[in-house]
């Protein structure tokens, strides 16, 4: 079963990359799911361990800082969503 993950800020804000911070990742060489498409599908049969790590952490490091996290939600949509609302930049 996959979980597919997105963050929030301001809500219902998704959190994208800017060209600039995309443009950064692609010169190193880099590719980041989160910040080409804004989220990340995860397998909970072969890493249950990063799903159990966004469920119980308190901070979050998305591809521009980190960040406390404020709310989560899960959906019910196809695949599953964890909708990860951000709050304060640390």
């Amino acid at each position: 079963m996959f979980v597919r993950v997105m963050f929030f800020k301001n809500g219902d804000e998704p959190m994208l990359a800017s060209k600039e911070q995309k443009d950064a990742f692609r010169k190193m060489d880099i590719t980041n799911p989160i910040v080409e498409d804004g989220y990340i599908d995860i397998d909970t049969q072969k890493d249950p361990t990063y799903i159990n790590l966004l469920l119980h952490s308190d901070l979050i490091e998305v591809f521009d800082g980190v960040y406390k996290i404020k709310n989560r939600q899960f959906r019910a949509m196809n695949p599953y969503a964890l909708w990860i609302e951000l709050d304060k930049k640390i």
